[in-house]
């Protein structure tokens, strides 16, 4: 969905999200990986001297699966949307020139080109931030045995007694 920049009003434009906007399913499925089939929220864009602020918060869930065992799980994800987007410097394509000081505040801001924004990408950025680092089950020891199990079918030892371990051992 772009969003033409010049178009939004002062009091800036609210843009609410269900699981029929089709342009924001396809952005959540994107970042997470698989297929999303809950997804609510609120996002409120605005302007001021070029630059444009995107605010809101998303409600999203979708089956994702586990890193370690591998079982499929439900993943409930709540998502802050809070990114800044500022004109591209002239004569760039992506980021600031390498010579420019950035602030720490300017790290999080992104750039635009045009009088457009992409809000697909602001939605997909946004979950990819949200996103734990690792996809993992809920239920830990549940998990915990599956991989237990994967690994000892696979012929490898699913307790510390294997030699990678040693070093470990000694610290407790």
């Amino acid at each position: 969905m772009y969003l033409i920049l010049d178009q939004i009003p002062e009091r800036g434009r609210q843009i609410s999200v269900t699981f029929t906007s089709e342009w924001a399913v396809k952005a959540v499925s994107n970042a997470l990986g698989s297929p999303v089939d809950a997804l609510t929220g609120e996002i409120d864009v605005s302007t001021k001297a070029g630059r444009v602020t995107v605010q809101g918060q998303l409600q999203a869930s979708g089956i994702c699966e586990c890193e370690r065992c591998g079982e499929s799980f439900r993943l409930d994800l709540p998502v802050e949307v809070e990114l800044r987007f500022d004109p591209a410097p002239a004569g760039s394509t992506e980021t600031k020139e390498e010579d420019e000081e950035v602030e720490e505040e300017d790290l999080d801001i992104g750039w635009y080109h045009g009088n457009t924004l992409d809000l697909s990408d602001v939605v997909s950025e946004a979950v990819a931030l949200a996103l734990p680092i690792r996809l993992e089950c809920p239920d830990v020891e549940a998990c915990d045995e599956r991989t237990r199990q994967l690994l000892e079918e696979k012929g490898r030892s699913g307790d510390s007694s294997h030699p990678g371990f040693a070093a470990l051992r000694k610290l407790r």
